[in-house]
């Protein structure tokens, strides 16, 4: 979730939902949990009827997201010599 708001930028749920080809329950569980540790902020608003929220990647997601990968490039790196 947090590679793709940070390829694509904000995204609403339907299409962070199709793009990742999650189900609803799960996402809904995984971006309520990174927007209660501040990774993601949502903008909830009503189109017409219909409720659509966005979500963006906030600077804390943005940082977290580097050391993850940071993470894992020193994971590879550390395999290359073996």
């Amino acid at each position: 979730m947090l590679t793709a708001l940070t390829v694509d930028g904000p995204l609403d749920f339907m299409t962070l939902k199709k793009r990742l080809e999650a189900p609803d329950g799960s996402m809904s569980m995984h971006l309520q949990r990174l927007e209660e540790v501040g990774y993601v902020s949502a903008r909830r608003e009503l189109l017409g009827r219909r409720p659509r929220t966005t979500y963006r990647l906030t600077a804390a997601g943005t940082r977290a997201l580097g050391k993850y990968l940071a993470s894992l490039q020193q994971l590879l790196d550390s395999m290359k010599g073996k």
